[in-house]
């Protein structure tokens, strides 16, 4: 399971406050315009954005 909890990111406004929830055989995705935090939502999963605040959580343990 993958968990974003009130994810925030200090440097990209448009990603604040952010919570998610996928779990082992769901397909997720993300939809939205341009600058609206998707990719930087998708590079805090393998710990290339950290948090500025919140949490990311791969299998219960913090990402990174």
């Amino acid at each position: 399971m993958i968990q974003l909890i009130d994810f925030s990111k200090k440097d990209a406004f448009a990603v604040e406050d952010f919570s998610l929830e996928c779990k082992e055989g769901e397909i997720t995705g993300l939809l939205g315009l341009n600058g609206e935090g998707k990719t930087t939502i998708l590079k805090a999963i393998p710990a290339r954005h950290f948090a500025s605040r919140g949490s990311v959580l791969i299998e219960g343990k913090e990402a990174g």
